[in-house]
């Protein structure tokens, strides 16, 4: 009676442990996923889906490149990570000439949340305390209300597919394998493939007109500097034209004499005009960084770490920065229209503006 008492208790205990299932992460399951994943859709995207999944098998280059291309299992979402482009150029650089297709390049997007049975705690509004690595990873992708974070629940992972395949197959074919796989593991996903993030060979943004004219503007300024400068070192000064005066305000050695060497007019705003450099130097770095933290970063939560350090207060509050250096140039403006004033009694407002902004 002991014994079989015993021999259903050892039952009992296997049975648990192979009922148990641990967690899956994110990753894991999207890596799994897309392991798997075939491209599909209409008929052409299902011959060259397979063609690709054959060529994988035999390891042919083509297919083998195509795949080295694709992300395989993203990391850093924790810190911030959320987009892994794998390989762009690889992609783009695969011949498939003997074949009916060309490699594309996609970005599939996935966002993720765990359903309230998986963790109801993730829809509690509670700050994250990071000094106790016991919670739940759940807490770390938490939708932030802070703007200035970047949210955790999200990852953009690359993909080469042939350019058969539309973006709706793929996203209509990939979407149903990364929900169905994530919801077993109690995840809720929506998965989005924009077509603008989906790019070929054959895919070249056309010349718009904006373009051109701004690249005949940057070539009449340097043509005007070169000239301008030319003009300025080997004129004789005794010679005078109308036109000596527009090109010598171009030449880099007239411009270098103002900026460096002492005037008796400028001596009493020296001041003034030391601080409206360093303003303008301090814009100048903040739209630099404004242009690098706009990129996918690796290391997110360092830069955040900074938003609460005093010593980058300069940098993170822009408009106050921006805004010493209006001021400042507003009253040397100023300054200047008041001389005139005197002199003439007159000025021709239109004109100070158009050349305010031409500075």
């Amino acid at each position: 009676m002991q014994s079989a008492t015993v021999l259903v208790s050892i039952l009992a205990i296997v049975s648990a442990e192979s009922e148990y299932q641990p967690q899956r992460w994110v990753t894991r399951i999207l890596h799994d996923t897309l392991e798997s994943y075939v491209p599909d859709g209409g008929p052409s995207c299902r011959r060259d889906g397979q063609t690709y999944r054959e060529g994988l098998k035999d390891l042919k280059l083509w297919a083998t490149q195509m795949y080295d291309a694709s992300a395989k299992f993203p990391t850093g979402i924790l810190s911030g990570k959320s987009v892994d482009f794998g390989d762009y150029d690889e992609c783009m650089e695969t011949n498939t000439n003997s074949l009916d297709f060309k490699p594309q390049y996609c970005i599939v997007n996935i966002r993720f949340s765990p359903s309230v049975k998986l963790y109801p705690n993730y829809y509690k509004t509670t700050p994250l305390n990071i000094l106790n690595s016991s919670i739940s990873a759940w807490e770390a992708v938490k939708l932030n209300p802070n703007p200035a974070k970047v949210q955790r629940n999200e990852i953009n992972t690359a993909i080469c597919i042939p350019s058969s395949c539309t973006h709706s197959d793929l996203q209509s074919t990939l979407s149903q394998n990364i929900i169905s796989a994530f919801n077993e593991e109690e995840i809720n996903t929506t998965v989005t493939v924009d077509p603008l993030f989906c790019t070929t060979q054959h895919d070249k943004p056309p010349k718009t007109l904006g373009f051109i004219i701004f690249w005949c503007f940057i070539l009449v300024i340097v043509i005007l500097t070169i000239v301008g400068t030319l003009q300025d070192l080997y004129s004789k000064e005794d010679t005078e034209s109308k036109c000596k005066p527009i090109l010598v305000a171009f030449s880099i050695q007239s411009n270098l004499k103002k900026l460096f060497y002492n005037s008796t007019k400028t001596a009493e705003f020296a001041g003034c005009n030391f601080l409206k450099i360093i303003a303008c130097l301090v814009v100048l770095l903040g739209h630099r960084l404004m242009y690098i933290s706009a990129q996918p970063i690796y290391n997110t939560n360092k830069i955040e770490e900074t938003f609460e350090m005093m010593i980058y207060g300069v940098v993170h509050n822009g408009p106050l920065v921006v805004d010493i250096f209006l001021t400042i140039c507003g009253f040397l403006t100023f300054v200047n229209m008041y001389s005139e004033l005197v002199k003439t009694k007159q000025f021709n407002m239109p004109f100070i503006l158009f050349w305010r902004w031409c500075r």
